[in-house]
């Protein structure tokens, strides 16, 4: 991989800034503040500019992950309504991180439900998820 900087076989000149007078110095000195100043400015603007694109896309869901769920739901319902949309016991549906989490949530709730109509402990009907570390 070449070496970054000036290109290799060129001998490298160095330039006299002498020459130049005091007041033309501090002028090329206010122009690189300025130049930099706005270059700062384009940075600020360009990572608010992403940060608000990606805060829009989260509101509206076009940003929401992908997830597969199959809805295990207690004896006593037989679908889960959300937003209009039916999701039958039993069938595996490809849903939006949010449904995704509102399914999980609903379907806790209602074996939680079970368990308390039968008499059971709360956690009798949850399932062995056979963790291992």
């Amino acid at each position: 991989m070449a070496p970054r900087g000036r290109p290799p076989g060129r001998p490298r000149t160095k330039i006299d800034t002498s020459m130049l007078s005091p007041e033309r110095v501090e002028a090329l000195k206010k122009k690189a503040a300025e130049a930099v100043a706005k270059e700062t400015v384009e940075q600020a603007e360009a990572q608010l500019l992403e940060q608000f694109v990606r805060e829009a896309r989260q509101m509206t869901g076009i940003d929401e992950q992908i997830r597969t769920i199959t809805l295990d739901l207690a004896p006593h319902s037989d679908r889960l309504v959300i937003d209009n949309v039916v999701y039958m016991h039993g069938s595996t549906y490809e849903v939006g991180e949010s449904t995704y989490r509102s399914m999980m949530e609903m379907m806790q709730r209602g074996w939680e439900h079970q368990s308390e109509i039968d008499g059971k402990p709360r956690n009798y009907h949850r399932k062995a998820r056979n963790l291992r570390i």
